[in-house]
């Protein structure tokens, strides 16, 4: 099962923002970034002015804790805020979900923490 399909919860304080786990709540920022290409900007709008509404009070909450004890619930909030990171120049530089004057379709990280993935901290407690 994917990670969008098997995961749909998050902390109870943000359940306004779970219409976005299918599509956002992605593994690496390649992922991201391919999502935001094949993603028209007035979705990318929608979910970045979600969680721009949101976003301090989504800070505040996630740094209230160390990483190794976030729940699955958190990691899943914290992917959501990776996305947005993906997402904001789009809108707010771009306008448009391609970089402008770039034929670039991709995006590759070759080195990526993957201290919110749910299998690396399942991993990382045995």
């Amino acid at each position: 099962m994917t990670n969008q399909t098997a995961h749909t919860s998050l902390p109870a304080e943000f359940a306004d923002l779970e219409r976005f786990i299918e599509r956002w709540d992605l593994p690496s920022t390649n992922a991201r970034y391919a999502r935001r290409l094949s993603s028209p900007i007035e979705e990318l709008k929608e979910f970045f002015e979600m969680m721009m509404s949101r976003v301090d009070r989504i800070k505040t909450f996630l740094d209230a804790k160390p990483f190794n004890e976030y729940t699955d619930q958190d990691r899943r909030l914290g992917r959501l805020m990776f996305a947005l990171g993906v997402v904001g120049p789009a809108v707010e530089i771009f306008k448009q979900p391609p970089v402008t004057d770039s034929s670039a379709i991709t995006f590759d990280v070759t080195h990526e923490w993957r201290i919110l993935s749910d299998e690396h901290s399942k991993t990382a407690r045995r």
